[in-house]
C-alpha cells in the first residue's frame, strides 16, 4: 500500500485553526465525461468512505462493503469499477466498516481510476464529490451551533496515475459552523 490514495482531503476547523478529526466522509465517482452518444457506465455512482484522522486528514478511502451479517448501518450493495452494462445500486446509508471478515469489498479508488483509464483512454475526465456527512453533529458535540448539517464539494479529476502528467488530487476544506471554503491542494 502506498502512503496515500490518488485523491485525499484535509479538513481544518476555522473556529480555532485546528484539524477536524472524526468527520465521516464519502468520496463518490458520479460520472465520466464521455463523447456525445457514449453512455455512462450503468454502475455509477460509486462511493467510498473514511473518517478524518487526528490531523483532520483522509489518506486512504475504503470501499463500501456488504455482508449478510453486516450491521444495519452498512450499505446494502456493492459497486464495482465502471463498466458498461453492469447494473447496481448506490449506497445511501451512513458509512461504516463491515462487521465480519466474510464481507465483500467494493472497488478501491485506484481500481476506479485505472478502469476509467483503460476503458476510456481518449476521455479520462471524471466528476467526483467529497461529502462531509456529520458536520452539524460534530459541531454540536463541541457546543457550537452549525448552519451546515453536511458539506459537499464537487470537482473534476483528469486522468489517472497511469496517465502522463498525472497530479495527485488533494481537496482541503476550511470548515466553520457558518462558512466553508475549499481549493485544490498539492
Amino acid at each position: 500500500m502506498t502512503d496515500r490514495d490518488p485523491i485525499t482531503c484535509h479538513v481544518l476547523n476555522t473556529i480555532n485553526g485546528t484539524p477536524a478529526p472524526g468527520l465521516a466522509c464519502t468520496l463518490t465517482l458520479h460520472s465520466i465525461l464521455l463523447p456525445p452518444g457514449v453512455p455512462q457506465p450503468a454502475n455509477l455512482p460509486v462511493t467510498l468512505h473514511a473518517a478524518t484522522d487526528a490531523d483532520g486528514r483522509i489518506k486512504h478511502w475504503l470501499p463500501y462493503s456488504t455482508s449478510s451479517s453486516a450491521s444495519t448501518s452498512s450499505p446494502t450493495s456493492t459497486t464495482s469499477p465502471p463498466t458498461t452494462g453492469t447494473a447496481t445500486t448506490s449506497p445511501t446509508t451512513t458509512p461504516s466498516a463491515p462487521t465480519t471478515a466474510a464481507a465483500t469489498a467494493g472497488p478501491s479508488i485506484r481500481s476506479l481510476l485505472a478502469s476509467i483509464h483503460e476503458q476510456h483512454s481518449g476521455q479520462q475526465r471524471s466528476i467526483w464529490s467529497l461529502r462531509i456527512r456529520n458536520v452539524g453533529e460534530w459541531y454540536a458535540e463541541q457546543g457550537v451551533e452549525s448552519f451546515w448539517p453536511e458539506v459537499e464539494v464537487r470537482f473534476l479529476v483528469k486522468g489517472s496515475e497511469r496517465w502522463d502528467g498525472w497530479r495527485h488530487y488533494h481537496v482541503p476544506v476550511l470548515l466553520g459552523p457558518w462558512n466553508y471554503g475549499t481549493y485544490r491542494g498539492s
